[in-house]
């Protein structure tokens, strides 16, 4: 099968090959917030009586990072820098509730255990969003192929 040059070039807008962004961790980063999602969204009916906010703050929080993770994309620089506070501010929400769990129930304790794991996978998430909002704040958003003009 045989592409013309604008075939090719309307590809590379759609599908961004790893070789043109090799510091971008976006597909990385969805993956770990709808992970973070899922673990949330199946824990909710366990421990919803050990929640302090009210149950539908919780499930809009899962549908917001639903929406996030539906929005990443290399395109979109503002998504993922979003994206990235929001890893972040829910890494020190999850850590927190984490030590709090902790202190009162135990090392033991299945909520001790889904809000560090929850903390853990939001740190990443912050790890691999920073790599990429560094990238498209320091560097060309994409390197140019070889084959293209300057």
């Amino acid at each position: 099968m045989s592409f013309s040059y604008e075939t090719d070039k309307l590809r590379e807008k759609i599908i961004l090959p790893p070789s043109l962004a090799p510091h971008y961790y976006g597909d990385t980063l969805r993956m770990l917030m709808i992970t973070s999602g899922v673990i949330m969204l199946g824990s909710l009916p366990f421990f919803s009586d050990l929640i302090d906010e009210p149950i539908f703050i919780s499930i809009l929080a899962i549908l917001t990072l639903s929406f996030l993770a539906g929005f990443v994309t290399p395109r979109q620089r503002f998504v993922i820098l979003i994206d990235t506070l929001i890893s972040a501010a829910a890494f020190l929400i999850f850590e927190y509730k984490s030590i709090h769990a902790y202190k009162q129930f135990g090392a033991i304790n299945a909520f001790f255990a889904v809000n560090q794991i929850l903390a853990l996978t939001f740190f990443l998430a912050t790890y691999f969003g920073t790599k990429t909002v560094r990238w498209f704040f320091t560097n060309a958003p994409f390197k140019k192929n070889k084959n293209e003009g300057e």
